[in-house]
């Protein structure tokens, strides 16, 4: 039974969560226009790429590892493994024998051998040269390196990692990945200029990117990772970090266009948005592992999903710390301890709990607006310090348990604006 302290708290919560949604609906409306002016602003901004090939050509003390020993740029002689002999008949040759050293095993392209190398660059300029050659699979960072006022940004088209555990300092340009394109970073520190307000660190366009390990620092503004074109996003471990904690706009993801984030480990802290999905863009994001710590709300937007299989998303400091106006599935993972309630289901959101947990919030576990509704299968929401579900829209719970939450378990609030509805079967 509600009493009559509560029916106020919640009378207030109430028109507090409506005027929070009714701007928050604002912001929605120009996302389209957000995400048309991130294209139109990088288009201008990236050299088109025979201009960067032309310029790489030009680089005359951009070195690759590996000249020394004889390894030649794709389309001279034959490369042959150490230790074989190499087939040149065809060709009219005679056979080149290598020094017999180890060498690990090459895979096999079209019955030949592809060429496997790795290069160790300490400029900018190397960087951009290794990137473009083919013959280099491995990246290497073997000091700090910047790309200065001027400096064309990195673009990925192909598949290639950068290892080395050095600060890579963007003060002009982006990394850029294209359709073709999968970038594995495992290691480095990439910082974008603080200064500048307009570029993400790494810019996912219909390509790859996966961070096995390493940290991408977040700009004042702007998001660490941008993430559209039907690209993908997979956070294997590392870091997701704000150069500026206290700025209030920033962005850890931004997902458009039908982008894909895939989170199975690492962490995601300082942003206000650590997660953000542009409204009815088809973008998803898989959480089966990994932390969303000490940031304000993950934001699922209208005909976007997330999916959440493992994981904790703790410690969020806004109102809305999971706030679900797409659709939000949870079937594993923690959702706790945040300042705040746990869940905020509204504008036409639909959350489906099937396992997991969610407990220790500040205020209820779960919050459903008057056009949410909130499905509960299995799953526990507990220790809560408001209550456990609170609802104007609709709750549906088919099985799991509600328990130790300080207020009520399940608060219903019925008047002539609004219609709480709760099902238990």
């Amino acid at each position: 039974m509600t009493t009559k302290s509560s029916l106020k708290k919640l009378m207030a919560l109430n028109l507090a969560l409506i005027m929070i949604f009714s701007s928050i609906g604002f912001t929605f409306a120009a996302e389209n226009d957000v995400g048309e002016n991130y294209y139109a602003y990088y288009e201008q901004d990236v050299p088109d790429k025979e201009d960067g090939d032309e310029a790489l050509n030009n680089e005359d003390d951009a070195e690759i590892p590996g000249e020394d020993e004889g390894i030649e740029a794709p389309g001279e002689e034959d490369i042959e493994a150490p230790g074989e002999e190499c087939d040149n008949e065809a060709s009219g040759e005679e056979d080149i024998e290598a020094p017999e050293t180890e060498s690990p095993e090459s895979p096999t392209v079209s019955g030949e051998q592809a060429i496997i190398a790795t290069s160790v660059v300490t400029t900018w300029e190397q960087l951009q040269a290794a990137v473009w050659n083919h013959a280099v699979s491995t990246i290497v960072l073997g000091a700090d390196i910047t790309a200065h006022v001027g400096s064309a940004s990195l673009w990925i088209d192909r598949a290639v990692r950068i290892e080395g555990q050095h600060n890579l300092f963007l003060d002009a340009g982006m990394i850029w990945i294209e359709d073709s394109g999968h970038l594995t970073l495992d290691g480095p520190i990439v910082r974008p200029n603080p200064s500048d307000s307009l570029r993400s660190a790494i810019f996912v366009s219909g390509g790859t990117f996966t961070l096995e390990s390493g940290t991408v620092f977040g700009n004042t503004n702007v998001d660490s990772v941008y993430v559209g074109g039907q690209g993908t996003f997979n956070m294997m471990g590392g870091a997701l970090e704000n150069l500026d904690p206290a700025n209030t706009t920033s962005t850890g993801v931004l997902l458009i266009s039908g982008g894909i984030f895939n989170m199975s480990g690492g962490i995601i802290s300082g942003f206000q948005w650590p997660i953000f999905m542009m409204s009815n863009q088809a973008v998803s994001v898989n959480m089966t592992g990994g932390t969303i710590t000490d940031s304000g709300s993950v934001n699922v937007s209208p005909g976007s999903s997330f999916n959440m299989q493992g994981g904790y998303i703790t410690n969020l400091t806004n109102f809305l710390s999971v706030s679900v106006m797409g659709e939000f599935t949870m079937n594993g993972g923690n959702i706790h301890s945040n300042d705040e309630h746990g869940v905020v289901v509204g504008g036409n959101g639909r959350f489906t709990m099937n396992g997991g947990i969610i407990r220790d919030n500040h205020w209820s576990g779960v919050i459903v607006l008057p056009d949410g509704v909130f499905t509960m299968n299995d799953g526990s929401i507990h220790n809560n310090g408001y209550g456990g579900v609170g609802t104007w829209g609709e709750f549906i719970m088919n099985g799991g348990s509600i328990r130790y939450n300080e207020d009520s378990g399940v608060n219903i609030l019925t008047s002539t604006q609004f219609n709480g509805r709760f099902t238990m079967n």
